[in-house]
């Protein structure tokens, strides 16, 4: 995932084409938290009433904290890939239209066609921990909204990243040719 840099010599000779991926977050990753915790404080609570609790050694519940802390990383961990990894989506432009697939398996499912000429306005807002942009796409018709994670270091955290800059720069093209 990179910075598409529009050249003029380049678009002179070949016409525009750019394309690549994005990741969004879940909708249900609120939910996928409490799971992990509630799973957590559930197993804590059967692990120290079946076994710490009948037995007298002093050593039990340390043990069983733990085989708890051990299973909670283990889940957690799994559910915070998930969380911070995102839903992956494709993106190709070229030099009318600008499309955006979702990757289920081996199959691209077209979400969303954007074109240029209908584009009002591109806007930015940082998510809670910088940890993405919630990209709102006004169009003529209606607005999109996408809830863009980054996964690189934190200092190339900028939305240059993400693609919808492209829907930027288009868009006045589009408005000059119109003219």
């Amino acid at each position: 995932m990179g910075t598409v840099i529009l050249t003029d010599a380049y678009e002179e000779r070949f016409g525009f084409k750019a394309m690549g991926c994005f990741y969004c977050r879940y909708k249900s990753e609120p939910l996928l938290l409490a799971a992990v915790a509630a799973v957590t404080i559930a197993l804590w609570a059967v692990v120290y009433r079946v076994i710490v609790l009948p037995q007298s050694s002093p050593m039990l519940g340390p043990a069983a904290l733990f085989l708890d802390c051990a299973v909670f990383f283990c889940i957690g961990g799994g559910a915070m890939r998930v969380v911070l990894g995102g839903k992956k989506f494709l993106y190709e432009a070229d030099g009318k239209e600008f499309r955006i697939y979702y990757e289920k398996g081996k199959d691209k499912i077209l979400t969303d066609t954007f074109y240029y000429v209908d584009i009002e306005e591109v806007s930015y807002k940082r998510m809670f921990l910088h940890r993405g942009e919630n990209v709102t796409v006004a169009t003529k018709y209606r607005k999109y909204k996408y809830r863009c994670v980054y996964r690189c270091v934190k200092n190339m955290r900028n939305p240059n990243q993400l693609p919808f800059h492209i829907l930027e720069e288009r868009k006045g093209m589009a408005a000059k040719s119109k003219e």
